[in-house]
């Protein structure tokens, strides 16, 4: 029985890192002052097997409900969260080290006679381990960490953008629900204006074409309801879709008006629009770039592979 050492690098190979790493969430930028304090989505680091039902709101919805309600269901924001979770795999993945190669094969296997089976095959046993030259590691990780980066952006990008649309939809609502009942109100109005002009014209007071001018009015305040109703149902339908509702089942939506805040300053608005996220997003997009650069050129070093192993010969029979 022989056997070859290849190379003593092989008891190296067992210690070189391989793919191994934990898992951890990225350094998500702090939430822009607007909506802060509600709760958006973020997709669990386990999802369950079935999402949890979702209680379709009844009753009346106020702004702040709308809104927690858009920030937790919001189709497109989960899909959002969703990237930025798979941005955190992609960084994770990026920093792990190739993992090891085990090779084993046989030769002069399954002979005859008295070399027969495995009485004469050579077994050999090879480890490899890849190694990245010219900083391929480093650039990649860059570059992934940079993504991510720009994932996180974009989610807070978004947060802002689903928090904007679901106000936009709510305010049209709230003027179309108060549209509505001023249109109901004209038509009351109308309808006992129509009565009192009969009761002036069977009198004898006023000319019969009062009536029909009475009921003309009466005719286009209904056309008004018809086209208020319209526009009402559909505002209903277009808020309930910022938090995924096909239908709008809620009663009605509850707000003021009136409460007018005080317009800020010029000068006031420069610091949170530097902190916009989309401007943020450019940046770190620009930073992105350089480092695919940067990673394309570390591509250019060829890697090497380090190997080492044994061979076992096994010798006919009656040999030692």
């Amino acid at each position: 029985m022989v056997y070859k050492l290849y190379s003593p690098i092989l008891v190296m190979l067992a210690v070189v890192p391989t793919g191994c790493a934990t898992w951890s969430d990225t350094a998500r930028p702090d939430p822009r002052p607007l909506g802060s304090d509600i709760t958006s989505y973020r997709p669990p680091r386990d999802p369950a097997p079935l999402p949890p039902e979702f209680e379709v709101p009844t009753g009346v919805i106020t702004l702040r409900l709308a809104l927690s309600l858009a920030l937790a269901r919001n189709p497109s924001f989960e899909a959002v969260a969703w990237d930025v979770r798979a941005a955190d795999a992609r960084t994770l993945q990026a920093g792990l080290y190739p993992n090891p190669e085990l090779d084993i094969w046989a030769e002069e296997f399954a002979g005859s006679g008295s070399l027969g089976g495995d009485d004469a095959a050579t077994t050999t046993i090879s480890l490899a381990q890849l190694v990245e030259l010219g900083g391929k590691r480093g650039a990649r990780v860059e570059v992934a960490g940079l993504e991510q980066s720009l994932a996180a952006w974009h989610y807070e990008a978004t947060r802002l953008q689903v928090l904007t649309a679901t106000t936009r939809a709510f305010v049209e609502l709230l003027a179309a629900q108060r549209h509505r009942a001023l249109a109901e109100e004209s038509i009351v109005l109308s309808t006992n204006f129509l009565e009192t002009v009969d009761a002036r014209v069977t009198a004898g007071k006023v000319s019969p074409l009062e009536t029909t001018k009475a009921e003309v009015a009466l005719l286009l305040e209904q056309i008004a309801l018809r086209s208020a109703e319209q526009r009402h149902e559909a505002a209903r339908t277009a808020l309930a879709a910022t938090w995924g509702g096909k239908v709008a089942v809620f009663e009605k939506v509850e707000g003021d008006f009136e409460s007018i805040s005080i317009v800020p300053t010029l000068e006031s608005l420069m610091i949170p629009m530097l902190q916009n996220p989309i401007l943020r997003w450019w940046s770190v997009e620009v930073e992105m770039r350089k480092a695919v650069i940067l990673l394309e050129e570390a591509n250019r070093w060829p890697d090497a592979t380090i190997s080492g192993g044994v061979s076992r010969f096994e010798e006919g029979a009656g040999s030692d």
